[in-house]
């Protein structure tokens, strides 16, 4: 995958985590897809360190799948050349 443009990395990452997850994803599900706890989401976004868009419902946060999708291609998708 590392020798793929970038645009079909994040289409190939968007169109598998949507048919997983559909559109939106709740903190369980970012928690699954990035292999976090819970509660170090709840840390990071009460401490405004989660540079992921979300939407709060009520008392649910929701994640759109793309800005999910843009964030691991960002910050998952530069380790190459390790």
């Amino acid at each position: 995958m590392s020798g793929m443009p970038i645009a079909h990395k994040e289409l190939l990452i968007c169109d598998g985590l949507t048919k997983i997850y559909g559109p939106l994803m709740d903190l369980d599900d970012l928690a699954s897809t990035l292999r976090l706890k819970k509660a170090t989401l709840y840390q990071r976004i009460y401490l405004d360190k989660l540079s992921i868009p979300r939407i709060k419902n009520g008392k649910k946060y929701l994640f759109q799948t793309k800005d999910v999708a843009d964030f691991l291609l960002e910050n998952c998708g530069n380790n190459s050349s390790h």
